[in-house]
């Protein structure tokens, strides 16, 4: 698979890349993994992902979600290829966001995409600003957001965590306000 993979923002906390996969039409050609748990969000093209879980249709309305110890299959049924936003987040700081419910502690991520919602949309135009902006802290914070609100969706007992994000978001604007 030709895969280009430039890093956007790194910090002992999150890597954000720019992940652009330039592979022809067809079927996935051999059996992949991520290294490390992620989450992509897709900004253009579609390919379809096989893994343990099935077949899922892939655009920039879903969210994907990469478990070190699931190996998977892409397929790219229409030419282009497609470019996503990579979120890498330290093992720590998955565990301290996951804290796994399923009784499978390897296993970081209990399904394999998510439909967006507006608000994971715009945290992802968002992220992408502040990586330009060179905003570390933004950027951290829009990160976990998006680790957190993705969480709440995909497992509605994580929802509560999703309260934590409107607290940081009112802390932040107080902050702001008291610079100015």
């Amino acid at each position: 698979m030709a895969l280009e993979h430039h890093t956007l923002y790194s910090s002992p906390l999150v890597t954000v890349a720019d992940v652009h996969c330039t592979e022809g039409c067809g079927p996935g050609r051999h059996e992949e993994h991520c290294p490390v748990a992620s989450i992509a969000l897709v900004r253009s093209g579609t390919f379809v992902r096989r893994d343990r879980l099935g077949k899922h249709v892939v655009d920039a309305t879903r969210v994907v979600f990469f478990d070190p110890q699931d190996p998977y299959m892409v397929d790219h049924p229409f030419p282009g290829g497609d470019r996503c936003t990579s979120l890498s987040f330290t093992p720590a700081t998955l565990r301290e966001a996951q804290r796994s419910r399923r009784g499978e502690p390897e296993r970081v991520f209990d399904r394999s995409t998510l439909s967006g919602s507006p608000e994971m949309h715009l945290l992802h135009r968002e992220l992408l600003l502040t990586t330009q902006l060179g905003d570390g802290v933004m950027v951290e914070e829009t990160a976990l957001a998006l680790l957190v609100i993705g969480r709440a969706v995909a497992e509605p007992a994580l929802e509560r965590m999703s309260g934590l994000i409107g607290k940081g978001e009112a802390d932040h604007s107080a902050a702001l306000t008291t610079e100015a």
